[in-house]
């Protein structure tokens, strides 16, 4: 899966970003972004 995948390397490379995971069963995975 991409979430599994590329969102630890993506937050390991962009320490100024909070990134927070959920994990919601039976939904669809999505991201959410605040700035």
């Amino acid at each position: 899966a991409c979430m599994e995948s590329h969102l630890p390397a993506f937050k390991e490379s962009n320490p100024q970003l909070e990134v927070v995971t959920e994990l919601i069963r039976g939904q669809h995975p999505h991201l959410k972004g605040f700035f």
